[in-house]
């Protein structure tokens, strides 16, 4: 699976599920983004896709909830906050 941090305005093809945010944190967003580019999901949805991630292979896919105390999930937040933003379209974002 490939995942990303998209900018506003930009359209998105049926080949790549979108995750519209409507609660939920930034440091949320970032654990979602370590999660999903993390090998083991990656290895989950290569039993399942060959070419169209779709969402019927996507919403059943594991995401563990993180707990703000873990340092664990604190980590993957750190980890993945900085790679997400490579430039300044995203600068709202990391701040």
């Amino acid at each position: 699976m490939i995942t990303a941090l998209v900018t506003p305005n930009v359209f998105i093809t049926n080949k790549g599920p979108f995750l519209p945010w409507p609660r939920g944190t930034v440091k949320d967003q970032a654990f979602l983004l370590g999660v999903q580019a993390s090998l083991p999901l990656d290895w989950d949805s290569r039993r399942f896709v060959e070419i169209k991630l779709n969402y019927f292979i996507f919403n059943p896919m594991p995401v563990p909830r993180p707990d703000p105390r873990d340092p664990d999930a604190a980590r993957v937040v750190a980890l993945n906050a900085k790679p997400a933003c490579p430039d300044d379209r995203f600068a709202s974002w990391a701040e």
